[in-house]
């Protein structure tokens, strides 16, 4: 397939994905540049048309900090994640791209509204990512966390919602979310007898 014509089809593809998934404009027109530029400069030679548009397109999310995940995107496109994953890192590298670090927040809000939680629930999740993010559980797969932390957020607020549910919302395993709840939780405790530790102490609580 010439250049010209790769880089037509991995546009049309891109629309459809984007479609798909409901991302806004410029998200699907940073996408079209980047794949271009992957098309033009072969840094994506040998790989499918279908992961090298999943590629671009979740490297545009990245860039606008927009909540989709590569498990979305093999999802849509009918690529292996593995594949997608390989192909974003050599986009990264061989453009140099610094990009931003992935906001879990975003991915709570976003798993929140399908899980029609309360307002009251959403902004605790929120916050239970925050401190998670703090207490060194940042690096867990952003949708396992945004599960793990809506769970917990809606046991606090007395709203019944179960783990498989939310797994099945996000995209991710049951064991996953009740590993990272049960962290979540061991450490909302810790934390807990701690910051009673320093009020007793006189000391401010941060």
């Amino acid at each position: 397939m010439k250049r010209e014509q790769r880089r037509e089809s991995a546009h049309e593809e891109l629309r459809t994905l984007a479609t798909e998934l409901t991302l806004p404009q410029e998200v699907e027109g940073d996408s079209e540049r980047i794949c271009d530029a992957v098309v033009d400069r072969r840094i994506a030679v040998g790989r499918p048309l279908n992961v090298v548009a999943a590629s671009s397109l979740y490297t545009a999310c990245r860039v606008n900090h927009t909540p989709v995940t590569i498990r979305e995107l093999a999802l849509v496109s009918g690529s292996n994640p593995k594949e997608i994953g390989g192909c974003y890192r050599s986009i990264v590298s061989a453009m140099n791209m610094n990009l931003p670090s992935l906001n879990g927040s975003s991915y709570v809000l976003k798993l929140a509204a399908k899980a029609n939680a309360s307002e009251g629930s959403t902004t605790l999740a929120v916050e239970i990512v925050r401190r998670a993010t703090d207490w060194g559980l940042g690096d867990r797969y952003p949708m396992t966390l945004a599960a793990a932390a809506v769970y917990t957020a809606s046991l606090t607020m007395g709203e019944n919602r179960t783990q498989a549910g939310l797994a099945d919302l996000a995209g991710v395993s049951e064991a996953s979310v009740r590993d990272c709840a049960k962290a979540i939780r061991r450490l909302m405790s810790a934390r807990g007898g701690e910051d009673e530790r320093q009020t007793k102490d006189g000391q401010r609580v941060s």
